[in-house]
């Protein structure tokens, strides 16, 4: 289950903690985590996967992608399982576990239409 803090919180009285990660989406093509100062985008792009990873703290304009470097390899990993368990814990309609995600082809503005309730 994932932990969630309103935004409300901040602007209240009293200590707000806020999370200790952020989560990006973008409709079928794009999932990103960010915690402890490492950032980690997933690519589902025509059914194939791309993986970035940033240091922020020695690189935040994310010049220095280390997503192919061996050594960062435990690193994404983590990353990685901590992504997975969080867009599960978000129903995220996407799973990193499928072949592209369970939606290897970039959607139509139709399908992204139907996101919309």
């Amino acid at each position: 289950n994932v932990e969630t803090n309103p935004l409300a919180g901040a602007f209240k009285p009293g200590v707000f903690s806020g999370r200790d990660k952020a989560f990006f989406a973008y409709l079928n093509l794009q999932r990103a985590i960010v915690k402890d100062g490492f950032k980690l985008v997933r690519y589902n792009v025509e059914g194939q996967s791309r993986i970035q990873l940033f240091d922020l703290n020695k690189d935040p304009n994310e010049m220095n992608d280390l997503g192919d470097k061996k050594q960062c390899q435990d690193k994404i990993d983590s990353m990685t399982q901590l992504l997975s368990k969080t867009m599960k814990g978000l129903n995220d309609f996407c799973d990193l576990g499928k072949p592209g995600w369970g939606y290897p082809v970039k959607w139509t503005g139709q399908e992204v239409r139907k996101l919309r309730p």
